[in-house]
């Protein structure tokens, strides 16, 4: 029987629909029974003016799964948490004692005993950096040169693992295992390889998923190369690192610690890079190049764009590379400590007072600085404190007067000099006036 073109329209929209019912059923059953029974009010459906509504609204039971569709894309989108931020400036209430952390959240005061923890990210103890260093030209008879470095992403060496040096083309391969300051260096044969560019491949294990590849000329032992005085140059970099020191300690304000990378190279080819690498709180950076001395002149050379902004033990990978692309590694560990910027306030918490009072406190160990402390009531604006000594906010005082009797708060701000801006708050209980 032949349908006319408005039946065969309809009918395939009955046979797409009664598809979508038959997934649900067989994948999305569970799902659809959980969203009914949090959906009591039964959904609408709309068509456009142009369209057939024999088609489109013919079966109950499309409608009503096309609807539970709807609604299930609707009441499965979860909310997200928000925080903001004034300008440049952060705030956090902090209770005598606790250290003030990163990505703090602005607004009223938090109740005593409240912080905001940082949210940083977990290196993959699986994920492992291989770095080679292979010269820009050896020569035939050599029988060493190439190394390695292997490294977990917290940026300590691991050894103990075999590299896979494979020479292409061609089907020369060497071996070598890692020492414990992690770097490798294979014994090499490069006889019966005639002259000329090739490139090695070093594979943690053989497995190209960490891995470096570098090219590399082979030239006669006995022949004069004059294209460069540095050919055959298989000697790595003099490398230091002079600051930080390795197990030094980094004391500083928990908005982030900056660090400044120092140190010196030097190689007979001359130094023609050094880059620098460490472990962020988002992951493993990639290297970024360090600034010489001077225009190619790497015997002092630092980095100045590190800054931690979680505590503890963390570090540093130095690389030096010479002009025909020999590379020395060096590593530095420390430890980053937060100051704990305190504030202390008497009267305690809960005490019982009277009005007018009289406010005493103190600021210390902030690492920028104090710039004023500042002081008010839930039913007051804030006042300026008054140093005991200029200049000095180690210790302070505040009057403030209650018109009321009973729970009342006393708040303290302190600023500093960056303008950061941190709060205590005292619950206290005022009695009746005479």
């Amino acid at each position: 029987m032949a349908l006319a073109n408005g039946d065969k329209a309809a009918l395939c929209s009955v046979i797409v629909a009664a598809g979508v019912v038959l997934a649900l059923i067989a994948y999305g059953g569970p799902l659809l029974k959980d969203n009914k029974a949090s959906n009591s009010a039964p959904a609408s459906s709309e068509t456009s003016s142009g369209e057939s509504q024999e088609g489109s609204a013919s079966n109950n039971d499309v409608q009503n799964a096309a609807a539970m569709l709807e609604n299930t894309a609707t009441t499965t989108t979860m909310p997200i948490a928000e925080t903001t931020e004034t300008g440049t400036k952060k705030e956090v209430a902090i209770s005598d004692g606790m250290t003030l952390v990163d990505n703090v959240v602005t607004g009223p005061p938090l109740p005593d005993g409240v912080s905001v923890e940082p949210e940083t990210a977990t290196a993959n103890p699986d994920s492992l950096v291989l770095d080679c260093s292979v010269p820009a030209s050896i020569s035939q008879d050599s029988q060493s040169g190439w190394s390695a470095i292997l490294l977990d992403s917290s940026l300590q060496p691991v050894s103990g693992r075999t590299i896979v040096w494979q020479v292409s083309p061609g089907s020369h391969s060497f071996s070598s295992v890692t020492k414990p300051d992690g770097t490798a260096a294979p014994a090499i044969d490069l006889s019966g390889l005639a002259p000329g560019t090739y490139s090695v491949t070093a594979a943690l294990d053989g497995n190209t998923a960490a891995s470096c590849t570098e090219p590399f000329e082979i030239i006669q032992a006995t022949t004069p190369v004059h294209h460069s005085s540095f050919a055959g140059d298989v000697t790595v970099p003099e490398l230091k690192i002079t600051a930080p020191a390795n197990g030094q300690l980094l004391n500083g304000s928990s908005f982030g610690v900056p660090v400044r990378v120092e140190g010196t190279a030097s190689d007979a080819s001359n130094i023609a890079s050094v880059e620098v690498r460490w472990t962020a709180a988002w992951g493993l950076t990639g290297y970024r190049m360090a600034t010489p001395a001077g225009p190619d002149n790497w015997s002092n050379w630092s980095y100045d764009g590190i800054k931690f902004d979680t505590p503890g033990e963390k570090t540093i990978l130095a690389k030096a590379t010479d002009n025909v692309g020999n590379k020395k590694w060096k590593v530095v560990t420390f430890t980053v400590s937060f100051t704990k910027d305190k504030i202390t306030t008497n009267p305690s918490e809960g005490a019982v007072v009277s009005s007018p009072l009289h406010v005493t406190g103190t600021a210390t160990d902030f690492a920028r600085g104090v710039q004023k402390v500042e002081v008010r009531t839930d039913v007051s604006g804030y006042g300026q404190a008054v140093p005991d000594t200029p200049g000095d906010w180690s210790s302070w005082s505040y009057n403030v007067t209650f018109t009321t009797s009973g729970s009342h708060q006393v708040i303290v701000r302190v600023t500093d000099n960056a303008g950061n801006t941190y709060w205590k708050t005292t619950n206290v209980i005022v009695q009746p006036g005479p």
